[in-house]
């Protein structure tokens, strides 16, 4: 703990000391903790005297711009609120490739076509939280929770069996041949119509 004296004191007449009410002695004017904080923004450290030159106090506009260009590409940006882009896993990316695929998932349901065909890079992955007035009517007990979205189709029975239907339906038109002669007739119509 570092202690000065004050250079220069005022008489009031009365002897403070015995005062119950104010304390006043040697003043502390130094604290090591906002010591240190002054410390970490100044440009004179250990190692100063080896140094060539005398360091920026304040960084040029190339490089904060540089700077800025470089913290650009880590979030989504002010319009997005500065939505980092999260770390991919393999549970991750198999997520959003079913989330891609979703118009397969569900033949009544009709979804907007994907903007592009690769993975998004910012997103947010959230939790569906079922309220206290919720707890009979619409909460999935904890045994059939699942840890992601892949884990929560694989367990739908209903989806599993649409999907066997669509695999067994397209295994049989692929074998009796059907789809090479609509490829043929499409073919033939295009070469008259191209002569």
């Amino acid at each position: 703990m570092c202690t000065h004296q004050l250079s220069s004191s005022l008489n009031p007449g009365i002897n403070i000391k015995d005062n119950v009410y104010f304390e006043f002695g040697v003043m502390q004017v130094c604290a090591r903790s906002g010591e240190e904080a002054v410390m970490k923004k100044s440009v004179i450290t250990a190692d100063f005297e080896t140094k060539e030159t005398v360091p920026a106090v304040f960084p040029s506009r190339h490089t904060v711009e540089r700077m800025k260009k470089a913290e650009s590409g880590k979030s989504a940006g002010k319009q997005w609120f500065n939505m980092a882009a999260p770390e991919l896993t393999t549970e991750l990316k198999n997520d959003l490739k079913a989330l891609q695929l979703r118009n397969a998932i569900d033949p009544k349901q009709h979804y907007k076509a994907n903007d592009s065909k690769e993975l998004p890079k910012y997103f947010q992955v959230g939790r569906v939280v079922a309220g206290p007035a919720e707890y009979y009517s619409a909460r999935i007990p904890r045994r059939q929770q699942k840890r992601s979205l892949v884990e929560e189709l694989f367990a739908d029975e209903e989806l599993r069996r649409y999907q066997k239907k669509k695999h067994t339906q397209l295994q049989r038109q692929h074998q009796s041949g059907t789809h090479r002669l609509k490829k043929i007739k499409h073919g033939k119509k295009y070469k008259r119509a191209a002569a």
